[in-house]
This record gives structure tokens, sequence and C-alpha cells, in this order.
């Protein structure tokens, strides 16, 4: 049996969105593969009996920008004493560095595996990290993998016009969504009387998201629509302390609710009272090549959204009666299109019944997975 060892970079036991690695690791362990998540961790570890794939951590020194650069020194040490000829290491640009070194070791299969472009690159150590794990992989170590795949193709035609490079052989695997974890939402709730419309946006609370312009296009309600509405934020990131300041600002804190960071095993029984959800991601380029892992998991809940109409979104559910629509990223658009999902909820409710069966189809992670897996067995001829 051929096995997969799978790289992550990141503070894996508190990262918000680690169920795609977690979803299409089992999917590969069903076709297969042996797969082995290596990752990163500081006092905690981030454990589920229920997986397939086997996690193995990785200490690391937490202490200034010295994280990675200890953890992939240690994964390094580590794979050179496991991995064998056969085997499969799949790493992320910035994990080009452990590809690199563990070649010239032994010899090995390397799967480069894209799923975004650099955010949030703002301060002096975003520009560095920008430089050390974007720039300088793509620039020295581009030789290096034997394979690619990317989140969306416009994800890879960015990489190629950044870089100029080609890439002819490839496999585009989306971001997903686990149904049946989110059948457990209901379709609508029993609304009461005096009920307010629960508006949701879950996933990471940074700066250019967008949830910033929501707070503010939410203060601009009349006081006929504020009244009736609640705004429920899941979540944690490096904004939100700003984002709680601002809604104290705005006068919003008897309509805001910050739950914070929420297992994804628990998210479910948080959006039972959810009316509609919203996604306000502005049109930049980061986003535009993206494939907003929570858009699919708010369709498999079958309640409306509120969408941003940049590609990510319009690639996904164009010309779909349950979502509304914003005409930009700007705040009035955001006012117009919350005061519509308020007006209209009874038919984006109606309406958005049909969300599970459309992305079921397409977008479930045994089907997105599928894909990686059979392109990774014909490429290498693994996993029989």
């Amino acid at each position: 049996m051929t096995s997969i060892f799978w790289i992550n970079l990141n503070r894996f036991y508190k990262q918000i969105n680690k169920v795609r690695s977690l979803e299409v690791g089992d999917v590969l362990c069903k076709q297969g593969f042996m797969v082995n998540f290596l990752c990163g961790f500081k006092e905690e570890k981030y454990f589920n009996k229920v997986r397939k794939m086997k996690i193995r951590y990785f200490k690391a020194i937490d202490i200034g920008g010295f994280f990675r650069y200890t953890l992939m020194i240690n994964m390094l040490l580590w794979l050179a004493k496991k991995i064998k000829s056969e085997d499969i290491l799949i790493v992320s640009p910035g994990a080009l560095f452990i590809a690199y070194f563990l070649k010239l070791i032994k010899k090995c299969n390397v799967h480069l595996d894209v799923r975004t472009i650099p955010v949030e690159v703002n301060t002096i150590r975003d520009h560095i990290d920008y430089f050390l794990f974007w720039i300088i992989p793509f620039k020295l170590f581009k030789g290096v993998p034997n394979s690619f795949s990317f989140i969306t193709e416009l994800l890879k035609q960015s990489v190629e016009k950044e870089f100029h490079i080609f890439f002819t052989d490839y496999v585009i695997w989306h971001s997903g969504v686990n149904m049946e974890h989110f059948a457990k939402v209901k379709g609508s709730h029993e609304r009461e009387a005096d009920d307010k419309f629960g508006i949701t946006y879950i996933g990471v609370i940074s700066k250019n998201r967008g949830i910033d312009l929501v707070l503010e296009a939410l203060s601009r309600l009349k006081r006929t629509y504020k009244g009736n509405i609640e705004f429920k934020v899941i979540g944690n990131g490096p904004y939100l302390e700003n984002l709680k300041k601002m809604s104290l600002g705005l006068g919003l804190t008897e309509i805001m609710d910050f739950k914070g960071y929420v297992q994804y095993e628990l998210v479910p029984k948080y959006l039972q009272d959810t009316d509609c959800f919203i996604c306000p991601l502005p049109d930049r380029e980061e986003w535009n090549v993206s494939s907003p892992i929570k858009v699919f998991e708010y369709l498999a809940c079958g309640k409306p959204i509120i969408l941003t109409p940049i590609a990510a979104h319009k690639n996904i559910v164009n010309n779909k009666d349950f979502i509304v629509w914003t005409e930009g990223d700007r705040v009035e658009d955001f006012v117009r299109a919350i005061e519509y999902a308020y007006n209209n909820r009874d038919l984006l409710t109606e309406a958005a019944k049909e969300a599970p069966d459309f992305i079921k189809e397409k977008y479930d992670w045994e089907v997105q997975g599928k894909k990686l897996a059979d392109y990774l067995k014909r490429k290498y001829s693994a996993a029989k």
C-alpha cells in the first residue's frame, strides 16, 4: 500500500479551516492509500477517533517567527527515516523547502497542492513570509514536484502568470462539504412571533474578508430592520477583537452574537436558528481565485445566502433563486441585500430547499477527494 505524507505547516490544533485536510485525507484512505498527516502544535493537539487518516504532530518552537522553521526541520528529519521511494509527499508551496532537501537524501514522489495565493500581506513579517514561503519556493524549487493540483483553474492561471510557469499535467479539486454532517441543520426552524431574523457568518475573522462592511451595513439599517435582526459570527482570527470594538462603536452590541471558535464537529448545532448566511468576500484577486469552503457548507444547510458577485461565488451558484446577490462590496450594497433577504425570507427559504441536492452531486468531499485520488493513482500507478 502506497503511503501519503501530507505536510501542513500551520498550528493545526487551532486552525479553523482544518476540515479540508481531514475530509480529503479520509477519502484518500478509502481509495487505498495510507495517509499520514504531518502538522505542528504548541501545547494542544486535535484528535478525532473516527478519522481514518493518521495525524502525526511535531513539536516546534512557538516564539516569534521560529514556529515553521523548527517545524520543517523536525519533519524533515522524521521523513528522512520513514518515507520510501514509492511514497507520495504532498506539500504546499512553503513546504517545498522540505521536499527539496528530502529529495537530496532519498528518492520520493512530490506532489505540490496549491490552495490559495497569499492573503493579508500587511506587516513586515507578512512580507517576509510572502517572500520566503511563496516567492522563493516557486522561483527556486519549481522543478522539485512531480505532480500538481490547484483549488481552481483561476488559481492555476494566477500562478502561471506570476511565475511564468505553464502546467500541463495537473488536477483541479475544489473545496467541498460533508453533506451528512450539515444535514443535521434543519431546513427551517419553527419561528415564534418574536424571533429575530438570524444572519450567520462562519470562518476566519481577518481584515480583508468584508465582515466589517457587514457591520457598517447593519448600523445603517432602518430601525424596523435593525430591531428584528441578529448577526451571529462563528470563528476566530486576528481581526476578531477589532470587530468587537467596531460593533460597540456602531451601537450593535444588542444584535451581535460572537461565538468565537467552534469545533467543526459542533458547528451544526449552532446553526439551527439561522435564517440566512452571508459570505461578504470583496472583489480581490485572492478571493476571486478561491473556492470558498463556507459557501458549500452554507448550501448543505438548505438556507438562503447573501453573496458578493465575485468569480468564486458566481462559478458555484449563478442563477439560483435562493442566493441574494449584492451589487458589489460597498456598505450600501450590503444594506440593500440584507433588507431584501429580510423582506423575502419566506420565498428565499422555500427556494433554498433545493440547495443541498444541488451541491451534493459535484461538491461532496467524496467527489472532490476522489478527483485527487484518481489523479495520484494515474500519475504514480499507486494504491493498487
